[in-house]
């Protein structure tokens, strides 16, 4: 089976970034984070890409498949649901 990756894309003074990317360093989960201070017409491209309008924007990559999380509280009870289904 393959692991999953965690993609976030988020911005450095957002507080729910800084936490989601706790969780995953928390946790030992692959991830991958973009802060787009700097670049807010990529973020606003995710934005429109995923349809979700506020960081930060976790994706769970599993292959070549993307599978909207949400945000830091959709990726807690994401987590939650699968450690109870392991």
């Amino acid at each position: 089976m393959v692991n999953p990756v965690y993609k976030m894309w988020g911005l450095s003074a957002c507080p729910f970034c800084v936490k989601a990317k706790e969780v995953f360093v928390e946790k030992n989960l692959q991830h991958e984070v973009v802060i787009l201070d700097n670049y807010r017409q990529r973020l606003d491209e995710a934005k429109e890409k995923y349809n979700w309008k506020t960081v930060p924007i976790i994706v769970k990559s599993v292959g070549d498949k993307d599978i909207l999380i949400g945000g830091y509280t959709d990726l807690i009870e994401h987590l939650e649901k699968n450690s109870k289904d392991e």
